[in-house]
């Protein structure tokens, strides 16, 4: 089983509401017990709601600098700049996306972002098509040897 956010887990101890967290009748109750063999489940369960949206907010800054973490560490790899590569990004951005958990500032500041990656990405899907083009008709002529094929690379 995927394990639910620390937010979910207190959500849960204190109102015992399955539906607005997205779990079965069963996954709440395995969370419950493992909660209790813990020793959490009262703690949680009799926490003040004050401290309740404090630990949430700490919750999505540690989540947040995670995100960012990653993001430098990919930035810090070797490029990536295959169009594989390009997929891969643009499915993590609309993963980050859907993330619940980010506020509506982040959540707009990743919109403002997803546009100019789109707006790339489409770029750069464009001159991928044109050189595949370019290569289908460069295949098919006769005269491989035109002065277009260096611009290219075709040769």
């Amino acid at each position: 089983m995927k394990p639910i956010s620390l937010e979910k887990q207190i959500y849960l101890c204190k109102y015992n509401e399955v539906d607005k967290i997205g779990l079965s009748t069963q996954q709440a109750k395995d969370i419950l017990n493992k909660l209790k063999k813990e020793g959490l489940y009262e703690k949680y369960k009799n926490m003040p709601e004050d401290e309740y949206e404090q630990v949430i907010k700490e919750e999505k800054r540690l989540r947040k600098l995670k995100m960012e973490d990653e993001r430098k560490k990919q930035v810090k790899e070797e490029p990536k700049n295959k169009l594989l590569d390009l997929n891969d990004f643009l499915f993590q951005q609309l993963e980050t996306l859907m993330d619940d958990s980010l506020t509506q500032e982040q959540l707009d500041k990743e919109i403002q972002v997803s546009k100019q990656v789109v707006s790339v990405s489409q770029t750069i899907i464009n001159n991928a098509n044109l050189l595949l083009q370019a290569k289908k008709h460069f295949d098919t002529t006769e005269n491989k040897n035109s002065e277009i094929a260096p611009l290219l690379r075709l040769q």
